[in-house]
């Protein structure tokens, strides 16, 4: 996987979000991610799958509001 490291001169801030039951292959891109972004935020959640509703259960995600608000 290649990342442009340029990327984190476009942000204040990088926040990375992964489940304890996601699939194998984001598992590797979060792996990815937090190896080419040392200071990024990890939020690492248990059974949330993949973020969708239909594994959540639910619309509210109140945990990525409060990352993305201004």
């Amino acid at each position: 996987m290649n990342i442009d490291a340029g990327i984190s001169d476009l942000a204040k801030e990088i926040h990375v979000f992964i489940s304890n039951d996601d699939r194998d292959e984001m598992k590797q891109s979060f792996e990815a991610i937090k190896n080419a972004f040392q200071d990024a935020k990890l939020h690492i959640f248990e059974d949330k799958k993949h973020f969708i509703l239909k594994h959540l259960g639910t619309e509210d995600f109140p945990e990525i509001y409060e990352v993305a608000r201004p």
